[in-house]
């Protein structure tokens, strides 16, 4: 949209002026506005020599045949515009009714744009707002509709769906390696998860606080940043993800017995699964991250018993 660039000027410039005109309060208001002290009407023409700025909050406003301003601002209130506006109009949570003409960009935030017969603008802008275009009316630019929900609810929830399929195909396959690579481990850690819980809660514990807090004490040291920066975004995943994969496991024993390694590797990859769709549930979220934070100490509990039990063993340092 060839004016976009002067519309967020425009647009930034009328918020940095709000302070500024909230005390160029109208001596004779539009009949009809808001004036109680919750919502007090602000109207305001700034002039800067050839420029200049409508500007009302919370009443109506008008631009009258035969008048020519720059730019003009309306929030919570309404705009009707017989003359001309040479740049820029913005309407937020108002409706616009123009019979003149805009040269520049009409935006318009959760309100509606009526184009009557023979107006004339640029480009339009609708967020979440509605537009009535009368078959006499002329825009020569663009126009944009970008709803609320498409815009950020529909995105995020795209893009939480495409990230929630990566991060599962990620687990299964781990789940997969670690069963079939590691089973020993993996399923040793599973018994320590139900027979020593409370070892393993004191070690997720311990663990989930101090290696945070570590990597944050050293992350602004020179010789330490990296270090802290490798314990933030590669150590901290991958335990969290090795835990969702022990507590995969231990429910999926319970639907395929591993007695044997194709087994074994169903049973994590099943359970892995399972923990991911729960954890589409609202709330449960929570729960399965928690129940991946105990795996993981399992997992880490186990793996320093088994070093501390090899170390007893004679000639296994030598070795």
């Amino acid at each position: 949209m060839k004016r976009s660039v002067a519309l967020l000027v425009f647009v930034f410039g009328f918020l940095f002026l709000l302070p500024a005109a909230a005390f160029a309060q109208d001596a004779s208001p539009t009949a009809g506005s808001s004036t109680s002290s919750d919502n007090p009407v602000v109207s305001a023409t700034i002039n800067d020599e050839d420029d200049s700025l409508l500007l009302k909050i919370n009443g109506d406003t008008a631009v009258a045949a035969g008048d020519t301003i720059q730019n003009a601002a309306v929030v919570n209130g309404n705009i009707t515009v017989a003359g001309t506006i040479d740049e820029n109009l913005f309407v937020a949570k108002g409706d616009a009714v123009i019979t003149g003409t805009v040269k520049g960009t009409v935006t318009v935030v959760r309100g509606t744009l009526t184009l009557e017969n023979g107006s004339s603008v640029d480009d339009i802008m609708l967020i979440d707002s509605t537009l009535n275009r009368a078959d006499g009316a002329t825009v020569t630019g663009d126009i944009e509709d970008r709803g609320y929900d498409f815009s950020f609810g529909r995105g995020l929830a795209v893009f939480s769906a495409l990230w929630w399929v990566g991060m599962t195909i990620v687990a299964l396959v781990a789940a997969a390696i670690f069963a079939w690579f590691g089973r020993m481990q993996l399923f040793a850690s599973v018994e320590t998860l139900k027979n020593q819980f409370v070892k393993a809660i004191i070690t997720a514990i311990v663990m989930w606080i101090l290696l945070p807090l570590g990597a944050a004490l050293i992350l602004f040291t020179l010789i330490g940043a990296p270090l802290g920066l490798l314990i933030l975004i590669v150590l901290l995943p991958i335990l969290w993800l090795v835990g969702m994969i022990v507590v995969g496991t231990w429910l999926g024993s319970f639907i395929l017995k591993p007695t044997s390694t194709g087994r074994a590797i169903g049973a994590a990859v099943l359970g892995t699964l399972i923990v991911s769709l729960v954890s589409l549930i609202p709330f449960v979220a929570v729960i399965t991250g928690i129940a991946a934070i105990l795996g993981s100490g399992a997992f880490v509990y186990r793996a320093i018993m088994n070093r501390n039990a090899l170390q007893s063993v004679p000639g296994w340092q030598a070795a």
